[in-house]
């Protein structure tokens, strides 16, 4: 019987013409179920020592008894897949990928090499792929790794899109030259943020001249403007000093625990009835659910090396809730409340009317101060305590 399967005869039948000669037939099961390309070789069958006796119970000599053969052909092709990142940042080196080539038998190491995968993508792009290096883990599976450069030699904001990455035909073979099948193989996407080198612009509009001797503090306005949008965080860093006005306020909340928030509302936004601004008076179950509203002055920077800078010049990416302050306090604030990672979206969502990126477009309108002021008013959870 063959060695290999020694102990996994499934059968034993026998014939005997006469008392001195039997025929006994076995049966062994095919490997794995069945007899494929993973089976071929030679198979041995041996007769174990003493196995059989005769009536006077001789045992018999081990013995090799012959072979047979298995050779089933291999008509089955290797396959193979991608491993590949996306690209989410600007560059101008070599973008690198793998391709692993796998065979139920074995690949041809030596058929893996130069233009095996092709990348197109869009616009028209199409490069065949740089042939860097290969490794082989065991003989049935071989891992090539692959270059290609970006469209004009770079990766950058207009390569962004959809690529795709294929064999090409009759490239990679296993160890019965059938080629693996050409086609996507799968691909990868560039993601990469428009780089904006355009500084913001600053305007000043005319300034009135101060004819008569006061003691009153100075407004103007400054408009800053940009295509891509005004980082928020950059303003309000105590570079401008902060009004008389402002400075009372900043005064007053910090002597009174508790604010009436009703009467605050109405002077701000005298266009809301008596019913709507009693409501910014509820629910506070004592004067330490108004800590937001109070804390917020004291948090507003003064002059270019107070400490409270940092609370409005937040890192960019920083999901903390930051206050800025967009003009001296006199009588009308506008302000602004919102995550920092989306300037543009923080103005609509505070002062849905502003225009996105023209910081100074509508802090000039008393009534639109509401919506921000009332954010104090209801997150009183901040600074509770």
């Amino acid at each position: 019987m063959a060695e290999r399967d020694l102990y996994e005869i499934l059968g034993v039948s026998k014939t005997a013409s006469n008392a001195k000669t039997v025929v006994v037939t076995y049966t062994i099961p095919a490997a794995g179920g069945a007899w494929d390309p993973a089976d071929n070789g030679t198979y041995t069958v041996a007769l174990a020592a003493g196995a059989v006796a005769d009536g006077a119970g001789n045992g018999n000599n081990a013995a090799t008894l012959g072979t047979f053969a298995v050779s089933v052909p291999d008509t089955t092709a290797p396959a193979a897949s991608l491993t590949a990142s996306n690209i989410t940042a600007a560059s101008g080196g070599a973008y690198t990928f793998t391709v692993t080539y796998a065979d139920e038998l074995a690949i041809d190491p030596a058929t893996v090499g130069a233009g095996d995968v092709i990348v197109t993508g869009p616009g028209g792009f199409s490069q065949v792929a740089t042939f860097v290096s290969k490794t082989s883990p065991n003989g049935k599976t071989v891992i090539g790794t692959y270059s290609i450069t970006g469209p004009g030699g770079a990766w950058d904001f207009a390569d962004n899109g959809s690529y795709t990455v294929s064999v090409q035909a009759g490239q990679v073979r296993d160890a019965a030259t059938n080629p693996v099948a050409a086609g996507a193989v799968g691909g990868f996407s560039v993601s990469i943020a428009q780089s904006d080198t355009t500084a913001p612009a600053a305007a000043l509009p005319a300034v009135s001249t101060i004819t008569t001797s006061t003691t009153a503090a100075k407004t103007f306005i400054v408009t800053y403007t940009d295509a891509g949008g005004i980082n928020l965080t950059t303003l309000g860093t105590g570079d401008v000093p902060l009004s008389e006005g402002f400075i009372a306020w900043r005064a007053y909340v910090a002597k009174n625990p508790d604010l009436a928030c009703h009467k605050l509302m109405a002077r701000a936004c005298p266009h809301l009835s008596e019913a709507e601004a009693a409501a910014y008076e509820a629910p506070y179950p004592d004067s330490r659910s108004k800590a937001g509203v109070r804390r917020f002055p004291q948090l507003v920077p003064e002059k270019p090396d107070d400490p409270n800078w940092r609370w409005s010049k937040v890192t960019p990416g920083d999901r903390r809730i930051s206050m800025k302050l967009w003009r001296p306090f006199s009588g009308i604030s506008a302000t602004l409340i919102g995550s920092k990672t989306t300037p543009r979206e923080a103005v609509a969502d505070s002062i849905s009317s502003c225009a996105p990126v023209t910081v100074t477009s509508c802090v000039m309108a008393p009534t639109r101060s509401c919506g921000s002021l009332s954010r104090f008013l209801t997150s009183r959870r901040l600074f509770k305590g």
